[in-house]
């Protein structure tokens, strides 16, 4: 083996390690900051409507039925940073992940995590849709703000297939907007992401009790 190819392997060994959890540090303080800044966002766990999940549910039924058919399509569609970075052959090579897969190979850390993110959700849902839907004039104007949308998320290391489906998403959240402005859409996007983080957190929660080298074997 050449020596370039040593140095790849050291630098990947050292970002595998150093990089998801930077971002997880980032997150961490991010949302403890903003919660502290908005205690009030908490709110709209109040405005919980059962309507509103069972829609929310139709549509990640249909995005993870669009991400799985891109993911066997074609490897491009598999591409992610976080897969670039894990060792061919390996759970991570194979499945890929994101970076919410790294506090749950810590047993406490991973749950407190979770809890942050699910008290964090009202906040984040109104500052994306703010931030991808506010100003959105037409159809066009929304598909290309879906797709930035669909992109950012790559951030987490989530392969291109989940990227491009999450665009849907954001096409749902679009509708809503043209309905009601982004009060309603972050409603929808705030159910939305509350059953994606609550499945994560129940999987978080039934990881507490397993073997130390279960919850390893998530990020390997």
């Amino acid at each position: 083996m050449s020596d370039d190819f040593r140095l790849w392997d050291l630098i990947k060994e050292a970002l595998k390690t150093v990089l998801p959890w930077y971002l997880v540090a980032i997150m961490v303080v991010n949302m403890v900051l903003g919660l502290i800044a908005e205690p009030e966002s908490l709110t709209m766990f109040k405005r919980i409507d059962i309507n509103i999940l069972m829609a929310d549910l139709v549509i990640i039924v249909a995005i993870v039925a669009v991400a799985l058919i891109l993911h066997k399509a074609h490897w491009i569609f598999r591409l992610s940073w976080w897969r670039l970075l894990a060792s061919r052959g390996s759970k991570r090579w194979e499945e890929g992940g994101s970076i919410f897969t790294i506090p749950l190979k810590t047993k406490f850390f991973g749950l407190l995590f979770v809890v942050l993110v699910l008290l964090y959700l009202p906040r984040a849902s109104v500052g994306e849709e703010e931030l991808f839907r506010e100003g959105t004039i037409n159809w066009l104007d929304g598909l290309k703000r879906s797709f930035l949308f669909g992109m950012a998320h790559l951030i987490l290391g989530i392969p291109f297939s989940a990227a491009l489906a999450i665009v849907g998403a954001g096409m749902w959240f679009t509708y809503w907007y043209f309905q009601g402005g982004i009060e309603l859409s972050a409603l929808y996007h705030f159910h939305y992401n509350l059953i994606l983080v609550g499945f994560i957190f129940l999987i978080t929660l039934l990881l507490q009790f397993a073997p130390a080298d279960a919850r390893q074997k998530i990020s390997d």
